[in-house]
């Protein structure tokens, strides 16, 4: 009843300041939570928005903490192909994450501090969103998602009228790299034809680009980023790697799939076996789960899977990917890697006064005095699941009661062959050619193999683009967090050391100064290039003396 209370209230302010909510927006106001155990000074609303006549996909709507009348507007979608943004949300980058007794734990670096976030279950047939034609419309492929995500954006504006003149921005990871670039493409096209007045009275989105994080871009490049990663983690011998090279096997997608390249990759897949190939550092989650092995999989590994058993005709599937243990709820799933330090790391995070106005100190100085939030557990994904599929929940959140909740959809049926083999290159080339003045950056856990930095790097320079800003190293809380070079056509990309494949969920501190960067056009160390170009300077002066 106090969050109720709390909620409304917070609402009535936000009107005062400017907002108008829908009807429909107000129907989808969460008023109360279960399991969260503090109030938070953000409304949040979830429902369904329809992209089609038939089609109803499932959107969380959480207000930025800064200034959510102004601040963007950034909708977040997980990869797959057919994967729940609630990953991301429950697990990376949302305002809090469940934990083993079904409490909602803050993260105090979350990404709705300075942005307002919409988090989507898409293609329709993901998480909770669904079809009344469920045989038609829940076959898909990149194009028809484009199409769908376009539709959902121009739904909950119109859900929303206050957010429509807002920046609008698009994030993911993973087969993120397909969605992203289409569904910008996509919203380009739109609002030319919106100018144009070729297509009606259109309403044109504030569009300012999208950030991906270890996209799945080119099938080719990905192959070379996870062999090469294998080989610098020294996972594989020295043998095995040069047969590989001699054979040409990443040379093109045909050599990849020789009977010689084939067995090659499958050898090397057997020696990670035992290892998370999406974050090879970490450990994995080893005990009881608490879900069905037909049901669910580890957190976005059911995503990871379909990848690499893509990329090698379903030859290859990890031990880690399934569940073999049966239900146990009572279970955290081991859970022993995240347990160390993590009760101080509560005290901590218990420890910060949550803001209540208005947050005007520059993030990116702040954060580099931040901690580095909440711990990496292999085992989050029990936590989300569990939670998400009570009732109380469903009910709170206005989802449909019927649907029981997966990370990763069984019934959609993706055009893989026609759309994983597409390589996205020609799409990045079209949004920095198309005189939009979008921002586009594309960053990178290295400890993550399946979409590896090595690959991701090789198909961003081969884009040619000119370099504005070297290849250096940027930091987060006084170390190394990564290195970034920028491009010309507002093209940037970043690396975060020891961060897998999922980034915030490693490294929610270093994330989101990646994302503040981001957003402000800004360097991510512009005081150590400040220092860096004053020394240069000096150098200059004293040899011209």
């Amino acid at each position: 009843e106090q969050l109720t209370a709390a909620s409304l209230a917070l609402r009535r302010i936000r009107e005062s300041e400017g907002a108008t909510f829908t009807e429909d927006a107000l129907s989808d106001q969460i008023t109360a939570l279960p399991g969260l155990l503090s109030t938070p000074n953000f409304l949040q609303f979830s429902g369904y928005l329809d992209v089609s006549e038939t089609k109803h996909n499932f959107y969380w709507y959480v207000e930025s903490e800064n200034d959510p009348l102004t601040d963007p507007l950034i909708f977040w979608t997980n990869g797959g192909p057919g994967c729940s943004g609630f990953i991301g949300f429950m697990g990376e980058l949302g305002p809090f994450r469940p934990q083993h007794g079904l409490t909602l734990e803050e993260n105090i670096l979350a990404w709705n501090k300075i942005a307002n976030m919409v988090f989507i279950e898409q293609p329709c047939g993901v998480g909770f969103s669904y079809s009344d034609d469920p045989e038609n419309d829940y076959k898909a492929d990149d194009s028809t998602a484009a199409e769908d995500n376009l539709q959902l954006l121009l739904q909950f504006l119109e859900r929303y009228p206050h957010l429509a003149a807002n920046a609008v921005y698009l994030a993911a990871e993973s087969y993120g790299g397909h969605y992203l670039p289409t569904w910008a493409r996509r919203i380009v096209e739109h609002n030319a034809a919106a100018r144009n007045g070729t297509s009606g009275d259109l309403q044109e989105v504030n569009f300012g680009g999208f950030l991906v994080g270890n996209p799945y871009t080119d099938p080719l490049e990905n192959m070379k980023g996870m062999v090469g990663t294998y080989w610098g983690h020294q996972l594989v011998p020295e043998y095995m790697h040069r047969e590989w090279q001699d054979n040409g096997c990443a040379d093109s997608l045909d050599a990849m799939k020789t009977p010689e390249c084939s067995s090659l990759s499958y050898q090397m897949f057997e020696l990670v076996d035992d290892l998370d190939p999406y974050a090879l550092d970490y450990k994995v989650c080893t005990g009881p789960s608490s879900t069905s092995e037909e049901s669910l999989e580890r957190i976005g590994q059911a995503q990871r899977d379909a990848l690499t058993a893509f990329i090698h005709e379903g030859k290859f599937k990890s031990k880690n990917s399934a569940r073999k243990d049966g239900n146990n709820n009572n279970n955290n799933g081991n859970g022993k890697n995240s347990d160390n330090g993590k009760q101080q790391q509560k005290q901590e995070l218990n420890g910060q006064d949550q803001p209540e106005e208005k947050n005007d100190t520059p993030l990116l100085e702040s954060l580099d005095s931040a901690p580095e939030g909440l711990t990496y557990d292999a085992c989050t994904d029990d936590y989300i699941t569990k939670y998400l599929n009570q009732d109380i929940v469903k009910e709170a959140i206005h989802a449909n009661t019927d649907i029981e909740w997966s990370e990763c959809s069984r019934d959609l049926k993706y055009d893989r062959a026609n759309s994983m083999n597409v390589p996205m290159e020609p799409n990045y080339q079209f949004l920095l050619n198309s005189g939009e003045d979008l921002k586009i950056m594309v960053y990178s856990g290295d400890d993550d193999s399946v979409c590896g930095t090595i690959g991701t790097q090789s198909w961003i320079w081969a884009l040619g683009l000119q370099v504005t800003s070297k290849w250096q190293p940027w930091k987060y809380a006084d170390q190394v967090a990564g290195y970034e070079v920028r491009f010309a056509g507002g093209f940037r990309f970043a690396t975060v050391h020891g961060a897998g494949h999922e980034v915030p969920a490693f490294r929610p501190g270093p994330a989101l100064k990646l994302l503040a960067a981001y957003l402000a056009d800004a360097e991510l160390d512009d005081a150590r290039r400040a220092a860096q170009a004053a020394r240069a300077a000096a150098a200059a002066d004293g040899g011209g003396g």
